[in-house]
Formats: structure tokens, C-alpha cells, sequence
């Protein structure tokens, strides 16, 4: 259990930093939300461990809202994303699009939560 939670706690941080800086970079860095996700990815890619960089892209996926939110947001966010990521990567083994699609559930329900949407 000890290691699922340790697991847990490095993608939520990895998810929330992700999402975060791409949120930044899109709204007040003058990019757009590709080539925001893109550098974040890319940084990522060189900088983070294997076995995190998809979390990282995941997050710069969720990240390329563009809807005003503010750190609890991108926590409850985040908080989904790594839950979904955890949960889920082992049954889209080998399938295209599941990191697009985790990101899509984590800010479904996080905005379904604050009450951005529904």
C-alpha cells in the first residue's frame, strides 16, 4: 500500500506541475496550447524518469484548457488525472489516444466538480 501511495503522490505532483505550466504558457507565456504541451513535453522528455514522462504528458494534456483557474482547480484536477493514470494506463496498453483520454476524464470531472460545466 505503501508504494501505490508514494506511486500516487509523485504523478499527482508531476500531473499538477504539468497541466500547470502549460496553463501558464498558454494564457500568459503568448503560445498556444500545442506548442505549450509540446514544451512542456519535450522538457519532460529530458528531464523526468521514464516511468513519469507519461504522467508529464498527460498533464500538459489536461493542461491545454483555457478556462481561468486557480491552484485548488489544477489540484482537483490533478488529483483525478493521477487517480485515472494510475487506474487505467494497464487496460490501454498498446492503445492510442489513452493519455488524451485520461486527460479528458480528469478535467471532465474536476470542472464537473468546481462547477464549470454540467
Amino acid at each position: 500500500m505503501k508504494k501505490v501511495s508514494k506511486k500516487f503522490l509523485f504523478k499527482f505532483i508531476i500531473f499538477f506541475i504539468s497541466s500547470y505550466f502549460v496553463y501558464l504558457l498558454n494564457i500568459h507565456g503568448f503560445l498556444n496550447p500545442v506548442l505549450s504541451s509540446c514544451l512542456v513535453g519535450l522538457i519532460a522528455s529530458y528531464t523526468l524518469q521514464e516511468n513519469y514522462q507519461a504522467a508529464s504528458f498527460c498533464g500538459s494534456f489536461a493542461g491545454m484548457c483555457v478556462l481561468e483557474l486557480n491552484y485548488l482547480d489544477f489540484a482537483i484536477v490533478s488529483f483525478f488525472g493521477a487517480l485515472a493514470f494510475l487506474l487505467l494506463t494497464r487496460f490501454f496498453n498498446g492503445l492510442g489516444g489513452k493519455l488524451g483520454m485520461i486527460a479528458f476524464v480528469s478535467v471532465f470531472i474536476g470542472f464537473a466538480l468546481i462547477g464549470e460545466i454540467l
